[in-house]
C-alpha cells in the first residue's frame, strides 16, 4: 500500500451513518479498513456497546482529556453532549490500514485543520463523504420513534437544515436511499479512492442511485 486514506463520513443525526459504516465493515472483511471509534458524553442507547459504537465517557472524564490535549477534534453538539476523536486512536494505525471516521460537520472542519500538525502522512489523503437525507420528514419520523420530546426534535431539525448546507464542501455526496444502495455507493468510493490519489474538493462526485 502506497499510502493511508482517512475516510470521513458526516451527515445529519438519524440519517444512518453508524448503520452504514457497521454493515460496510462487516460485509468487507477483506478490506484493510479500521473504524476509528470516537468518544461521547451522551448515554448509550439500548443497542450500543461501549468501545464498538462509541467510547462512552463521563463528562468530567471528557473534560480531563480536553485539558490534557488528547483530542484531535471535539465539539459540543446541540449545546449538550460532547463528541470527540482521540489523537491516540489515530496514532495506533497499522501500516496496512485505511481509516474510517464518523464525525459531524463541525468536527470535520476542525479535523482537517488538525491533521497536518498531528498526522502529516494523512495530509492530502483525507476523503470526505456526506450522507445526505433525501427528505427531512423521514428523519423527523425517526426522532419520533426514538421518543424524543417535541422541543428536542425541533432543535435537531433546525440544526439539520444548517448541516445540509455544508454538504457541498465534501468530496462526495451520497444521497441516502436504502441501506443496500448506500453501501454500494460507499464501496464504489472506497475502491476508487484506494486505487487513486484523493480527488480535490473541486472534483466532487455526487453518487446517484
Amino acid at each position: 500500500m502506497e499510502r493511508h486514506k482517512l475516510f470521513i463520513i458526516s451527515g445529519p443525526s438519524c440519517v444512518g451513518k453508524t448503520t452504514l459504516v457497521t454493515r460496510f465493515i462487516q460485509h468487507h472483511p477483506e478490506y484493510p479498513l479500521r473504524r476509528i471509534v470516537t468518544c461521547t458524553t451522551r448515554p448509550p442507547r439500548s443497542h450500543e456497546i461501549d468501545g464498538r459504537d462509541y467510547h462512552f465517557l463521563r463528562k468530567e472524564d471528557f473534560e480531563k482529556e480536553i485539558q490534557l490535549g488528547s483530542f484531535l477534534e471535539f465539539t459540543q453538539v446541540y449545546g449538550d453532549h460532547f463528541y470527540g476523536t482521540l489523537i491516540r486512536s489515530v496514532a495506533s494505525t497499522a501500516p496496512i490500514e485505511h481509516l474510517l471516521l464518523i464525525v459531524d460537520v463541525h468536527g470535520t472542519h476542525i479535523l482537517l485543520q488538525s491533521i497536518p500538525e498531528y498526522f502529516p502522512f494523512l495530509q492530502g489523503h483525507c476523503v470526505s463523504l456526506f450522507l445526505k437525507p433525501r427528505d427531512l420528514e423521514t428523519l423527523k419520523q425517526r426522532f419520533k420513534e426514538r421518543q424524543e420530546p417535541p422541543d428536542e426534535i425541533a432543535r435537531r431539525m433546525e440544526a439539520i437544515s444548517t448541516e445540509i448546507r455544508y454538504a457541498e464542501r465534501y468530496h462526495y455526496i451520497i444521497p441516502s436511499g436504502t441501506i443496500e444502495e448506500d453501501e454500494d455507493a460507499l464501496d464504489s468510493i472506497y475502491r476508487k479512492e484506494t486505487k487513486n490519489i484523493c480527488a480535490s474538493p473541486e472534483e466532487k462526485l455526487e453518487e446517484s442511485h
